[in-house]
């Protein structure tokens, strides 16, 4: 199967899109790094003066300290770039299996694993 046939199917991909942006907000929200409530309830950046120190540094395997933190109205967002490359291509790795799983589903003859050998 090629990846170009599964990306002109337009349901498939926008509901893998839309799977891999709800594993996203999910992840950033398991690893607390996103949160709703956000008490100063306004836009408004900071950058932590000792942010080199911080970027490589682990809380526990596979979760790394914040460098500063983002508000958006109710949601707060701790500034962790490996935590949030790491969501990233988890969530592009889930769009795609959902994208073609979707894909497979409507189109079978397309699957290689159900046809007799």
């Amino acid at each position: 199967m090629k990846m170009n046939k599964v990306f002109q199917e337009k349901s498939a991909v926008n509901r893998g899109a839309l799977a891999g942006i709800l594993y996203l907000l999910l992840y950033l929200y398991s690893t607390g790094d996103l949160t709703l409530g956000n008490p100063l309830g306004k836009f408004n950046i900071l950058i932590l003066s000792n942010w080199k120190c911080l970027i490589f540094k682990s809380r526990t395997s596979f979760i790394w300290e914040g460098i500063g933190a983002l508000s958006l109205g109710d949601l707060y967002l701790i500034l962790s770039p490996l935590n949030i490359i790491l969501g990233v291509l988890l969530s592009i790795l889930v769009a795609l299996n959902v994208a073609i799983a979707l894909y497979g589903r409507k189109h079978p003859a397309t699957c290689p694993l159900g046809k007799n050998k």
